[in-house]
C-alpha cells in the first residue's frame, strides 16, 4: 500500500527540479520539489501533488492519505525521517483539503475537509521540513535525495467494531461459533488481547 516518489535534487536555495512519478492501489505522489529554503530558521517547504481512487468522508469516520518525508544528505546511504512542522500553520493544503500533522512532527494525515465521496487530486501541497531538527545544514550545490511516501489508511472512532465481513472470500475474518467456522463478523468490544485464540481468518 506504500508508494511514494524519490527524486535527487540539487540545492540552489529555492525552487528545485521534480521527480518521476510513482503508482501503487490508486494512490500516487508526484511533482516532488522543495521550496523557499529558510537558512536563519532552518526549514524548507517539501512541495507535492497527492491523488487517490474512491475517497469517501462522513459525520463519523474517513479515510485519508498517511504522507511522510525521508531524507538523504549528500554523501550518506542512510534515509531519515524528516521532521516537519508541528504547529499546522505554515503548511499549505490544496482546496477542499486539510493537512494534520502528528505531535511527534513525523507524518501528516491528508484528508477531505468536508463531506466527499470519489477520486480526490490535492495539487501543490507543501510541509514544512524543519531540518534544522534534524541535523541537516543545506549548502549551495550539495545533492539531496528527497522521498515523499503516502500510506492509504482509514480513520475509525474510537469505540467497539466488528472485524469481518461476513461473507465466505478468502482471507476473510470470522467468528468461531460452536466449535466451527461462521460467517458472522467478530465484535471487537475492547482490547481483549487474549480473547482471540478461536476466532480466525478463513
Amino acid at each position: 500500500m506504500k508508494i511514494g516518489t524519490a527524486v535527487r535534487l540539487l540545492m540552489v536555495m529555492g525552487l528545485l527540479v521534480v521527480g518521476r512519478d510513482v503508482l501503487a492501489n490508486g494512490i500516487a505522489v508526484t511533482n516532488v520539489a522543495l521550496w523557499n529554503t529558510d537558512t536563519v530558521q532552518k526549514s524548507v517547504f517539501v512541495g507535492f501533488d497527492v491523488s487517490w481512487s474512491n475517497s469517501w468522508r462522513n459525520a463519523d469516520n474517513w479515510d485519508a492519505a498517511w504522507v511522510f518525508v525521508k531524507f538523504q544528505a549528500p554523501g550518506s546511504n542512510v534515509w531519515q525521517h524528516a521532521t516537519l512542522d508541528i504547529t499546522n500553520t505554515d503548511h499549505k493544503a490544496a482546496a477542499g483539503s486539510t493537512i494534520n500533522v502528528t505531535a511527534d512532527g513525523k507524518g501528516a494525515f491528508i484528508y477531505s475537509s468536508a463531506p466527499h465521496t470519489g477520486n480526490v487530486s490535492y495539487a501543490q501541497m507543501r510541509l514544512r521540513w524543519n531540518y534544522g531538527a534534524d541535523g541537516y545544514t543545506f549548502a549551495q550545490g550539495a545533492a539531496l535525495q528527497v522521498a515523499v511516501q503516502a500510506i492509504e489508511m482509514v480513520y475509525i472512532p474510537q469505540g467497539a467494531f466488528y472485524v469481518g465481513s461476513g461473507g465466505t472470500e478468502s482471507g476473510h475474518f470470522y467468528q468461531y461459533t460452536d466449535g466451527s467456522q461462521s460467517t458472522n463478523p467478530f465484535p471487537v468490544l475492547s482490547d481483549m488481547a487474549d480473547s482471540f485464540g478461536r476466532n480466525e481468518r478463513g
